[in-house]
């Protein structure tokens, strides 16, 4: 089950009440992240996207984490970039003053951000 699955990772146990979802994510690709990030992601529930060499680019992950003592813990970010790649470029672009100008553009056109709603 999950629990034996997020021991085996060294990742940290949900307790009480709730659970962490079943995840997507194959051992293969566990061990990509870990290399390309470092750690495990406790969170982790599927791959969003893969670079051009096939491994994970982008996660899905739960909006939730255990804390230390196993309790829920709020995780606001949704969609987490992990291809070391992706990353400088992103970077690049936030230095560029894109994010300002994406933000922008969706305040003041409001198909654009209807269409970008979910």
């Amino acid at each position: 089950g999950g629990r034996a699955r997020m021991l085996r990772r060294g990742r940290l146990e949900a307790k009480g009440e709730w659970q962490l979802p079943e995840n997507e994510i194959s051992e293969g690709d566990w061990e990509a992240l870990k290399t390309q990030l470092g750690y495990t992601p406790t969170n982790a529930l599927r791959i969003a996207a893969r670079s051009p060499s096939g491994l994970p680019a982008a996660l899905i992950c739960y909006p939730l984490v255990p804390d230390k003592e196993g309790n829920p813990m709020p995780f606001p970010t949704m969609c987490w970039l992990c291809d070391p790649d992706a990353k400088v470029e992103i970077s690049r672009l936030e230095y560029a003053g894109w994010i300002q100008r994406l933000k922008q553009r969706l305040e003041g056109d409001a198909s654009l951000r209807e269409a970008n709603r979910d």
